[in-house]
């Protein structure tokens, strides 16, 4: 069996979509599964340390 550059043209462009398709999914549950960002830190003696701005 011999490949032809149209066979290996057309393996690289689907494994190339598939790769695509997997990091956009792994991209929405980074997303989904982010922590809250914090409106404020609180120091130890009561006192705002950052704030959002």
């Amino acid at each position: 069996m011999e490949i032809t550059r149209q066979t290996m043209a057309k393996a690289l462009v689907t494994v190339f979509v598939i790769n695509l398709i997997v990091m956009g999914v792994g991209a929405y549950y980074s997303v989904q599964q982010v922590p809250p960002i914090l409106q404020e830190v609180i120091g130890l003696d009561g006192d705002g340390v950052a704030t959002e701005s």
